[in-house]
């Protein structure tokens, strides 16, 4: 009888172990996509902030920008492209898809890419 009790108690005991993971791996979960939700929102408002410059983009849900991007006049980026930290844009470039830029400086009147990656 009393293996029985010990043998129950273990069940339940094992049962709120696994409560207390699965309610873990829910508030994580959660937290990703409120951290998921504000890199969306950073990312939004950096595209909107180079619209209304006058930048030229294919895709833009495709296309990411670090914070601290400059961008020139009569800049065209293709889908799928991504600009990492410290990268200046000149003016009169173009940007071709799938291509990554990273700490670099873009001079005027300049075609990048396809498929480039540039890293200084």
């Amino acid at each position: 009888m009393f293996w029985i009790f010990c043998r129950f108690n273990s069940l339940i005991l094992n049962c709120f172990i696994l409560r207390i993971r699965l309610i873990s791996l829910i508030l994580n979960i959660k937290q990703f996509k409120i951290k998921e939700l504000n890199l969306q929102k950073i990312q939004n408002k950096l595209r909107k902030k180079f619209l209304a410059s006058g930048v030229k983009m294919l895709g833009p849900e495709t296309i990411f920008f670090s914070s601290d991007t400059k961008v020139g006049k009569n800049v065209t980026i293709e889908p799928y492209v991504v600009i990492g930290k410290n990268v200046k844009i000149g003016n009169n470039v173009v940007i071709k898809s799938f291509s990554h830029l990273e700490s670099c400086k873009v001079e005027n009147k300049v075609e990048i890419g396809p498929y480039a990656f540039f890293c200084c």
